[in-house]
């Protein structure tokens, strides 16, 4: 993973504040051996208000996340967790990702 512990670290901070059940690094950040690229957060949540208001806050999260760990180009997904599997990308994003912070319900 091409993420150092306080850039993971801080990210959490930011996303934790929300009621999430998983955030997960995918993309080309999960490759040791990749230079360079975006970040790529997948967030699941399961609640739609949750979801939505997520949406909704999506600009503000990213200028947080920016604030934190600096200006990188960052791309946050949210999902709910019972449709990954009825979306081939989104289910190839989990095949190839990595778990960052995982809550139980």
């Amino acid at each position: 993973m091409r993420l150092s512990q306080q850039e993971v670290n801080l990210i959490l901070n930011v996303l934790l504040e929300k009621p999430l059940l998983e955030v997960r690094l995918s993309g080309s950040r999960v490759d040791d051996f990749k230079k360079g690229g975006d970040i790529d957060l997948l967030l699941i949540c399961q609640n739609e208000e949750i979801r939505q208001q997520m949406r909704e806050q999506k600009p503000e999260i990213l200028s947080e996340l920016k604030e934190k760990i600096g200006d990188q180009k960052i791309d946050l997904t949210i999902v709910d967790p019972s449709l990954i599997s009825q979306d081939p990308v989104i289910e190839a994003m989990m095949n190839h990702s990595i778990v960052l912070k995982k809550n139980t319900l």
